[in-house]
């Protein structure tokens, strides 16, 4: 990623990368907003309200799904740590994703793609039933 001088100008480039995945893309799907999170979570906002103004310009369907969903069905429980939502992951694809990172725990950056991939799993499911 190229360098930033402000974060206004940071969201814009995670948000032209992101684009770039998904384009020729008909659904994005994205985790909505922990209402409970602790930090500096309005950038989050921000950088979330300019990948969605992105989107809808370059007409691809989003949906956003609240992170209690995503665990609901991913897990069983709303309440879902990182950990819970891993251990889903194995049972589900028989695939121990830390081997790729070397990593000893349910953290970043597998966590992340777990929740990813449960998000993509949850939209596609949502996408299909829907149509039957």
């Amino acid at each position: 990623m190229e360098e930033w001088s402000s974060n206004e100008q940071r969201f814009d480039q995670i948000a032209n990368q992101i684009l770039e995945l998904v384009n020729g893309s008909v659904y994005c799907f994205i985790e909505g907003y922990a209402f409970g999170a602790k930090g500096v979570v309005y950038q989050i906002g921000e950088a979330c309200g300019i990948l969605q103004n992105k989107l809808y310009h370059a007409s691809v369907l989003f949906e956003k799904f609240p992170p209690t969903t995503i665990k609901k069905f991913f897990t069983g429980s709303g309440k879902a740590k990182k950990p819970d939502m891993y251990q889903a992951f194995l049972k589900s694809e028989n695939y121990d994703i830390r081997k790729i990172w070397e990593a000893g725990k349910a953290d970043s950056p597998f966590a992340d793609v777990v929740d990813s991939f449960a998000i993509l799993k949850y939209g596609v499911e949502k996408i299909l039933n829907q149509s039957t």
